[in-house]
């Protein structure tokens, strides 16, 4: 089962990253590390190792994307962000319902 959700949750850090490059949020997963308050390899060097990107990182993420939001007068550039904060809140909550069902079975 572990293997699983370990596996399940490297796949939802993929499916972001690919959902905000589709949304030209992000251009590479290096961009990604930063807005996550990381050094650029943040988040190839997680995946390497087998881990997924922490909760903690991902809600700073959110966080700055709303504040961004917030700050732009751009409608084409808050739309964008409003689409990239709603991506990286349903990851965010995914990772949380796996966190809690690994916390229920242990």
């Amino acid at each position: 089962m572990m293997n699983n959700a370990k596996h399940y949750n490297l796949s939802l850090d993929k499916r972001l990253a690919d959902e905000l490059k589709s949304i030209g949020f992000i251009r590479a997963e290096q961009d990604l590390s930063m807005w996550c308050g990381k050094e650029r390899s943040y988040f190839s060097s997680m995946r390497c190792r087998g881990y997924g990107l922490h909760i903690g990182s991902l809600t700073l993420m959110a966080a700055r994307i709303a504040d961004r939001m917030n700050t732009t007068a751009d409608v084409r550039e808050r739309a964008r962000l409003r689409m990239a904060l709603n991506i990286v809140n349903a990851v965010v909550q995914e990772k949380c319902r796996l966190r809690e069902q690994e916390l229920l079975t242990a």
